[in-house]
């Protein structure tokens, strides 16, 4: 009962060959794509966390400035104080813009998980995610840096403000 395939149902079954194979490749770059994504949403989850508690840190900031600003004795003083305030909201707000679009980036890789175009996409933008995430860790070094310099600073209104 052995009789010869035909020619086209060799290539049939090379053509099944590769389609299995190519499908396997897919499901591996799937998995490998939903690991990268729960990492970067691990990753935007440390990053809110620490601009949370920068956050606190600039509201009690705030409050301790509005403090002093009650107390102060010049106008200049008070004007000073409201710039460096004013200075540090909108870092705030650069970060929070940064944040929305790494969101709004590891939205559109989970949402569209398929092809190899979009591993290419994904590699792309976590280069590009990498750079934001620099650029955070330089912006909030200078929130350190500034934070420490508002501490010298209102030390030395208050050793002015301080009863001689």
């Amino acid at each position: 009962m052995n009789q010869p395939q035909e020619p086209r149902f060799d290539k049939l079954e090379q053509r099944v060959e590769n389609l299995e194979q190519t499908f396997k490749e897919v499901i591996k770059n799937e998995e490998q794509l939903i690991r990268l994504s729960q990492r970067h949403r691990l990753n935007t989850q440390e990053l809110k966390a620490i601009t949370g508690r920068i956050e606190l840190d600039i509201e009690d900031s705030t409050v301790r400035l509005d403090k002093i600003e009650a107390g102060m004795a010049t106008k200049q003083d008070i004007a000073v104080l409201k710039a460096i305030t004013e200075h540090i909201q909108l870092d705030i707000g650069d970060s929070r813009e940064r944040f929305d679009k790494i969101e709004v980036r590891l939205d559109k890789i989970e949402a569209g998980m398929t092809t190899k175009q979009d591993i290419t996409v994904l590699e792309t933008t976590m280069a590009t995610q990498k750079e934001d995430i620099s650029a955070l860790k330089t912006t909030m070094a200078i929130f350190e840096t500034t934070q420490t310099e508002h501490g010298e600073l209102l030390r030395q209104i208050l050793a002015r403000l301080e009863p001689r």
